[in-house]
């Protein structure tokens, strides 16, 4: 089964600085943001529910010597778990399939090992299938359908 594992860190408001720093460290091109103001109807609509700050990171990618670390900022409105949130401990992983079945497949073994499923594997405008759980190991998981077009 092919796919790809990427770290996702958790900022409380901080991802552009970390990023932009980690771009500046690294001498590499500068990451790309998606901002809740650039989120689509009706997902900026939704997300004015957790946050009244349209530039809010919701993703970012930088790319370092071929390595894709992902990044987004998070208030406690956001987390279910926001006491368990810890700087330095804000990691999630991100497996990415290439196709529904495959995600499916990854989806349902880590359900059938008792993970807590903190958002359901469901359609968004970015992938055909996305979902976050946290494994029995307290592991956070993003799970989802989407290879980034420069990865097929």
């Amino acid at each position: 089964m092919k796919g790809v594992i990427e770290p996702y860190l958790n900022f409380k408001g901080t991802t552009r600085a970390a990023l932009d720093f980690y771009a500046t460290v690294f001498e590499t091109e500068k990451p790309q943001y998606l901002t809740v103001s650039d989120l689509p109807e009706p997902d900026k609509t939704e997300m004015q529910n957790y946050t009244s700050n349209m530039d809010m990171i919701m993703n970012s990618t930088i790319n370092i010597n071929g390595f894709n670390l992902m990044a987004s900022d998070v208030n406690d409105e956001m987390t279910q778990d926001a006491d368990e949130f810890v700087e330095g401990n804000n990691i999630t992983l991100s497996w990415s399939g290439e196709n529904d079945e495959d995600v499916k497949k990854v989806w349902q073994q880590f359900v059938d090992a008792g993970s807590t499923i903190s958002m359901p594997l469901s359609p968004t405008f970015w992938a055909s299938l996305y979902g976050i759980l946290k494994d029995p190991y307290g592991i956070h998981w993003m799970i989802q359908s989407y290879i980034r077009p420069d990865e097929t």
